[in-house]
């Protein structure tokens, strides 16, 4: 039996979850597109490319996770989309840019997150880099930038553009082309040249095509005629001519983009007129894209919970514990580990006792667990226990409470001077809460009973020794040159012994004190985020030599 028009449509059809056509309302019209996902919770805006439709995203929104949500659009003059009004020409990543800041407005969104895909990921850059503060995510599929002409080429794209525009909108739809559907969808793959299957081009025709007026049988193309002009050249350089960009407008607006970046590429990729400036732009943006950095308060101090009552903090061990809990916890393969003072201590420990696991580890003005002569630690050990006991009868009741002021000047005094007034408020933020028993009055969040010390928990020199000869991830050291710990002969030592089996080494002294990285964090960021990029480039071109090495394996059986 013969398929209908419709069967052969629905001959596609994919596995979605919960799907919704969506219409926002614009001065020439609207935009029409599908919410994919939850609508409960604001959705990635996804952009498509150039004469395609938001069903280029339908494959790949079925296959997200079921919580993500998606809102795929047709943009203006593609798929269900109004077009322009007659007299409007389109400059397309201009164009979509102002249509993303339009549906920002639309929905009151505080920042956006991007995915798009050729046109649409053009778009997304150009938008990330004039809002940068406005964009937390922006993934760009096989795009990297709007296309790039040299300034003689667009002197001769600029008039056959003009006229072939003007050419399209004297169109009248009694002239329009129309095709049978099996026709239409062939004439789709063939102009997509080997980039679409046949199930992906009848995907997009669900809104790329509408049934002819004169004829049910035959099909016109949804897309407005007049986005012709815009790309249609056999010459991939004279693509786009009313939308291209300059080479140099595009490393500006790259220079701009702060927010989390992913780029995937296919390949083989597809030919730009100045090739090696998607690498160049990358290189940029990895400069200045948002890094991941995991923040926490250790246990029993900040926000985080306390040690139950008759437990001891055996500080260093207890750590390392907590930091094996979210390796497992977030199902990390590898961590990396920055740590200032007791922080860095306890990653020094985590990277000697889990080396194969430990990306890189920076130190902040630490080397390794601080340590106290053996009679001193024995001597103490008694006025430890006792402290840990008395501490531990205090309840909200009679806990010490403090004015805002007065728990300021405590902060800045007990650290004897390596912290500033503003650094002690910024530590408080999470370091006290307004108390219970007397109104204005604040109690410090951290346990009380962290006060006991850490006599007990020491770690003696010749355990650091050895665990210095088991790190070998990359390493970073910041010194501050008036900081606890300088001068110290065997902080050199532990450095020198972990320099000769780390991947990389590196060590810094910076004017300071032991809190430089929050009383003066400009100087430590600039060395962290060159040791970052650098390890970043060592990655890259890593990998790029295994994939070559991958390319040229040539089996013996073509089976195989």
């Amino acid at each position: 039996m013969d398929l209908t028009i419709s069967d052969k449509m629905a001959d596609c059809n994919l596995v979605e979850p919960t799907v919704k056509e969506i219409e926002i309302p614009v001065p020439w019209g609207v935009i029409k597109g599908k919410w994919w996902g939850p609508e409960d919770r604001q959705p990635y805006l996804a952009l498509h490319g150039w004469q395609d439709n938001c069903g280029s995203f339908d494959a790949l929104a079925s296959q997200l996770a079921p919580a993500i949500s998606l809102l795929c659009i047709d943009l203006p003059g593609h798929g269900l989309s109004s077009p322009y009004p007659q007299g409007m020409t389109y400059y397309i990543f201009w164009d979509t840019m102002v249509l993303i800041r339009r549906i920002v407005n639309h929905y009151k969104w505080r920042k956006v997150s991007l995915i798009g895909h050729s046109l649409g990921g053009a778009a997304g850059f150009l938008y990330a880099g004039a809002f940068p503060q406005d964009v937390d995510k922006l993934i760009s599929i096989d795009i990297v930038c709007p296309r790039i002409a040299r300034t003689e080429v667009l002197m001769k794209q600029v008039p056959d553009c003009i006229d072939k525009f003007l050419k399209y909108e004297g169109l009248p739809e009694s002239s329009q082309p129309r095709y049978e559907y099996d026709e239409m969808v062939q004439i789709a793959m063939d102009a997509h040249n080997g980039s679409l299957t046949k199930q992906s081009c009848q995907t997009m025709m669900k809104r790329g095509m509408q049934p002819s007026r004169q004829n049910s049988r035959e099909f016109m193309f949804t897309r407005d005629p007049r986005l012709k002009p815009l790309w249609q050249n056999k010459d991939p350089r004279l693509k786009c001519r009313s939308s291209n960009v300059l080479e140099d407008q595009v490393y500006a607006y790259a220079d701009k983009i702060s927010c989390e970046y992913l780029n995937i590429r296919a390949r083989p990729w597809i030919t730009f007129e100045l090739p090696e400036v998607y690498g160049k732009l990358l290189d940029k943006i990895r400069k200045t894209s948002r890094k991941h950095l995991l923040c926490i308060d250790m246990i029993g101090h900040g926000r985080s919970s306390h040690f139950p009552k008759g437990h001891l903090y055996y500080f260093f061990w207890d750590a390392v514990v907590m930091v094996r809990r979210m390796v497992k916890h977030f199902k990390w393969e590898k961590v990396s580990i920055l740590g200032h003072s007791r922080g860095g201590s306890i990653g020094f420990m985590y990277a000697a006792y889990y080396p194969t696991e430990v990306e890189f580890l920076i130190c902040l003005d630490i080397a390794y667990p601080k340590l106290e002569p053996i009679g001193k630690m024995v001597d103490d050990t008694a006025k430890t226990v006792d402290r840990f006991l008395r501490y531990e009868t205090f309840s909200e009741d009679n806990m010490p409470c403090y004015g805002y002021t007065e728990m300021i000047d405590l902060v800045e005094s007990a650290y004897l001077g390596s912290i500033t007034n503003e650094s002690a408020r910024i530590l408080m933020n999470r370091g006290m809460k307004p108390a219970k028993t007397k109104r204005g009055t604040f109690n410090f969040t951290r346990d009380i009973r962290l006060k006991t010390g850490s006599t007990l928990a020491m770690i003696p020199e010749d355990l650091s020794r050895s665990m210095a000869e088991k790190i070998s991830c990359a390493y970073l050291n910041i010194r501050a040159d008036e900081g606890f710990y300088t001068p110290d002969a065997l902080y050199d030592d532990i450095l020198e012994t972990i320099s000769k089996n780390a991947r990389h080494f590196e060590k810094h002294t910076v004017p300071g004190k032991h809190h430089v990285h929050l009383n003066d964090p400009s100087q430590v960021a600039e060395i962290i985020s060159k040791f970052l990029l650098d390890r970043e480039e060592e990655k890259k071109k890593k990998d790029e030599e295994e994939e070559e090495e991958v390319d040229e394996f040539e089996p013996d059986n073509p089976y195989f």
